[in-house]
């Protein structure tokens, strides 16, 4: 005991405690402190694990029935968690039926304890394993079996065999002495009555160990039982690799029978290469354990993989007398990691590569580009009005189209290119061994081509065209960032060509890009900066000379730029958003202002104010109006609202109705740009409108284009018959003038009579009597 005190007297051994009686616990907490070891103690099992997992001690000594967690489930806790498996744990209990023998051996336990227990004898078993447990790191854990016993299922691995093995072997020698006894019990009967007493009490004793012995046998037997019902494979050969015993899940996966394989060499039934059988071999003969999948084959010649765990079987002396090998048929494991790998490369819907493998390839194609001195192409295609169809028809049948597309394109590649979907109607292509541009030329030639035949998909006939960008290495571009960018762009460009056509990159198009994003940046800003003004064009009556109204136009005033043209800024709003809050904000600003013109004693005029298709499409649209006559307080009979001809045509039904709500404010509703758009006759008389604006690309010419000149009498003369008003817009010269005139145009605007101007201007022609020279 003195040498225990003096070999572990060190604060590195630390053991933890668990026991729910605070009478022992105190008690075995001295006997621990009295021979140098640190001790601390937990209530329960619960409570262990938790300060286990914040500091690991050396030793677990356990007590089995507590609240909260058992000593067992504790101790499968500790060798379930990956940083406490190897911290051996002591079990002290006063049960002592078999049965809990055996549940311990089964959780894990390094050691059974039965209490009451010896104070020298604890503090052995406490100092065998601390001294061996070094030993125990280093050992390979060995597999083991399934036992049924008394109603329950317990798992003994193989150091718990040896354990058994030793007990037997403990009654065999038991039962030499009794051979002995009985043989000399005749002479012992010689001696006194006080002696047979003795004898027939130690008779007793030895058909008590026959009895546990057969109680072993039993055991044994059922261990037998459950390596046979185990669900792993299990093999078990000598220690030449030679098999001796498989169970019959083994004959269940591979299909061979015990009869064929007994005697076989296992290195005949695996299917690893030489080498990697060699290094498990040299694993397990040198002691150690070997775990691993590979592929291997059936009888039938049906691949498979296998999970495999194989570890050596020594014999009481320590010495390797066998091998045993557990196996699991891990095939549909390793189908599932494969669609999971293939989920991250590739699209589902399409089977292409996705932007994750497509960048992959374009970084090793640019780094053989760079050493063979070749070009390469980065195509973009995206598809024209995909959302029309995918709306309309569903998303079944978009699914399908694209599908449809992703074939045709995989049919244009030659060796050596990657066609990917990013995601959506987004496709990318990579040309590699490209020598002259002309070649993509024909490339992409090639795929519109392809993609012009119509897609027949469940009685529908769809056409679908490609908008197309292309950047080449190493023109546009040398990394994978500037060559996506760059086709990117140039998509942009094609896109705004009306689509069905495809644009190459350059540098022009990068400045220009640059531009408008700079243009947007600043677009979105520019309401809260108040950089909008609006300027006033004066309406002229031709039977007056009078001002009766005026248009608002809306300017930008930089603080760069100065004064931005609006043919530059209002598509780029159009196209943003940006003309919602644009509009309202001119809606607004328009009837303030007129207001406080009729507030000066001015007479009231008409002001006309354009609105958007993108206006028509907000169900605020009439609410947003109302509020902002309300706000103004202005009075809508002198309030036009403009909107083109392709604004009405593009959603024709639902534009009337919103224009018949807007008439019932009391406003009027005007076409502008007239004879410019598609409408029809039979929609014109069906609309709620008040007056057609000839647009000046035909005034321009009427003196003396005859055909401009027919144009504008017909407008005029259709107009007066459907008792609409007519405004002719950009009057610049008298002949003009005249010409309207002659015809009754009503009311003219124009550079003739001034150009846009500000409120402050506009003011001082109200002021001169509002009357123009006409």
């Amino acid at each position: 005991m003195d040498n225990v005190r003096k070999e572990f007297k060190t604060p590195k051994v630390e053991i933890l405690i668990v026991e729910d009686s605070p009478t022992q616990s105190e008690q075995l907490r001295y006997i621990l402190e009295q021979n140098g070891y640190r001790v601390s103690v937990a209530g329960h099992g619960r409570e262990a694990l938790a300060r286990m997992h914040q500091y690991k001690p050396t030793l677990v000594i356990s007590d089995v029935v507590m609240p909260e967690m058992d000593g067992y489930e504790l101790c499968r806790q500790i060798r379930a968690d990956e940083n406490l498996k190897d911290v051996p744990v002591i079990l002290l209990t006063a049960l002592s039926d078999p049965t809990d023998v055996l549940r311990a051996l089964e959780c894990g336990a390094s050691n059974f304890i039965t209490k009451p227990y010896d104070e020298k004898y604890l503090l052995s078993r406490i100092h065998y394993i601390l001294t061996n447990m070094e030993l125990r790191k280093g050992a390979v854990v060995q597999m083991g079996i399934n036992i049924f016993f008394a109603g329950q299922n317990y798992f003994i691995n193989a150091e718990r065999l040896q354990v058994l093995d030793l007990l037997i072997s403990t009654y065999e020698t038991a039962v030499q002495e009794n051979l002995e006894l009985i043989k000399t019990r005749d002479e012992l009967r010689l001696l006194n009555e006080h002696l047979e007493e003795k004898v027939e009490e130690r008779t007793a004793a030895l058909t008590a160990e026959i009895a546990e012995r057969r109680r072993v046998e039993e055991q044994l037997r059922k261990l037998s039982r459950a390596i046979e019902q185990c669900p792993s494979v299990v093999i078990i050969t000598d220690v030449q690799g030679r098999i001796e015993y498989v169970n019959p899940k083994f004959t269940q996966v591979t299909g061979y029978t015990p009869q064929e394989v007994i005697g076989m060499s296992l290195r005949d039934l695996e299917g690893q290469s030489s080498e990697e059988y060699q290094q498990m071999w040299q694993t397990i003969t040198s002691g150690g354990e070997w775990r691993g999948e590979f592929y291997s084959k059936k009888k039938n010649g049906e691949p498979y993989w296998v999970l495999a765990a194989l570890s050596p079987i020594r014999n009481q002396a320590g010495n390797i007398t066998h091998f045993l090998a557990v196996k699991e048929d891990i095939t549909r494991r390793k189908r599932d990691e494969e669609t999971i790998r293939y989920l991250a490369y590739y699209d589902a819907l399409t089977d292409l590569p996705n932007r994750l493998l497509f960048n992959d390839r374009l970084t090793l194609a640019l780094a053989k580009a760079q050493r063979s001195h070749q070009m390469l192409a980065i195509m973009f295609l995206d598809l024209d009005r995909f959302k029309i169809v995918n709306d309309t028809l569903g998303h079944a049948l978009g699914d399908r189209l694209l599908q449809g597309v992703a074939h045709r394109l995989i049919s244009t590649l030659g060796e050596g290119d990657v066609v990917a979907r990013m995601g959506g109607d987004d496709f990318m292509l990579l040309l590699t061994g490209i020598l002259q541009v002309e070649e993509v030329v024909q490339r992409v030639q090639k795929i519109l081509e392809i993609l012009r035949p119509s897609f027949n998909f469940e009685g529908y006939e769809l056409h679908i065209t490609p908008s197309i960008g292309i950047a080449l290495y190493p023109d546009d571009g040398k990394s994978t960032e500037a060559l996506l960018k760059n086709a990117d762009v140039a998509l942009h460009r094609a896109k705004e060509q009306g689509g069905n056509t495809y644009q190459f990159y350059t540098s022009v198009m990068n400045a220009a890009a640059f531009e408008r994003l700079t243009l947007e940046n600043s677009l979105r800003r520019a309401l809260e900066r108040e950089e909008f003004v609006l300027y006033y064009q004066p309406q002229v009556s031709l039977d007056r000379g009078e001002i009766v109204g005026m248009e608002a136009l809306v300017r930008w005033q930089h603080p760069e730029l100065g004064l931005v043209s609006p043919a530059k800024f209002i598509p780029l709003a159009e196209e943003t958003g940006l003309i919602i809050p644009i509009g309202e904000w001119v809606l607004q600003t328009a009837c303030a202002q007129n207001k406080t013109w009729e507030k000066a004693g001015f007479p009231p005029l008409r002001v006309a104010v354009n609105l958007s298709a993108r206006h028509f499409k907000q169900k605020s649209l009439i609410g947003t109006v109302a509020w902002v006559l309300k706000e103004t307080r202005f009075d809508p009979y002198y309030l036009d609202l403009e909107l083109t001809e392709g604004a009405i045509m593009e959603n024709a039904e639902a534009t009337i109705t919103t224009l018949r709500e807007l008439k019932e404010m009391g406003l009027r509703i005007s076409i502008d740009d007239f004879g410019t758009g598609y409408s029809s006759l039979g929609y014109l008389k069906r609309f709620p409108i008040d007056i057609l604006k000839i647009d000046q690309s035909f005034v321009q010419d009427i003196s003396i284009d005859p055909d401009d000149a027919a144009i504008v009498r017909l407008i005029i003369t259709m107009a007066h018959t459907l008792k609409l008003k007519v405004i002719a817009e950009g009057v610049e010269a008298k002949e003009q003038l005249e010409f309207l005139r002659l015809y009754q145009c009503e009311e003219v605007q124009g550079y003739l009579f001034s150009k846009p101007v500000p409120a402050e201007t506009f003011t001082q022609l109200l002021q001169k009597g509002g009357c123009l020279s006409v």
